[in-house]
């Protein structure tokens, strides 16, 4: 199942490169952060509580109108679960589609807010291996912050949420709050 995930979001990410190339409104953005999870919802053990965890993602996109920009995004989350036993670990493989709107300040620094939907494959390893991609949402707003015409650093908060996951003989429900920088690239 991961493979197929990667999969659609290598693919949905090289349509994004070539159209985005092919304008000048183009761009790519890196960040990374801490994510705080949410307590998992787990069926017969009750909430699990879950330790802070870390996050990457990578994105292309292009401004497709006054403001506002579309893009693909590929995002890696993990998190370990406290009380379910030592060593057990989860994480989340996201493919989203983004729209996000950047609110013009007339200076560097320009706020933005935005939504996507996409799926998320959680795989819950440790005392039962097992994964399942499901739909997931989420929510984000932020600064970015101009360094020069081609570039800039980004600071920004998403809830995301993915729906609940069977994970035999589970099903699991959390969400994640994400704190992140990154750095865009304009082309």
């Amino acid at each position: 199942m991961n493979k197929k995930l990667i999969s659609t979001a290598v693919v949905a990410a090289s349509m994004f490169v070539g159209a985005a190339q092919a304008s000048e409104n183009g761009y790519l953005a890196i960040g990374g952060g801490i994510n705080v999870p949410t307590d998992a919802e787990v069926s017969t053990l009750g909430d699990q509580e879950m330790d802070n965890g870390y996050l990457f993602s990578v994105a292309i996109g292009q401004e497709v109108e006054d403001g506002f920009r579309i893009e693909g995004e590929y995002a890696y989350r993990a998190a370990d679960v406290d009380e379910a036993g030592p060593g057990v670990d989860v994480s989340v493989q996201a493919g989203m589609l983004n729209g996000i709107f950047d609110m013009d300040t007339g200076s560097e620094v320009t706020p933005y807010i935005g939504a996507g939907i996409g799926a998320a494959n959680m795989n819950w390893d440790g005392s039962v291996d097992d994964n399942e991609t499901v739909f997931a949402y989420q929510v984000m707003l932020g600064l970015n912050v101009e360094m020069s015409p081609e570039s800039s650093l980004r600071f920004g908060y998403r809830y995301f949420d993915p729906a609940e996951a069977s994970i035999n003989p589970y099903e699991i429900d959390s969400a994640f709050h994400d704190f992140e920088i990154g750095l865009r690239f304009n082309f």
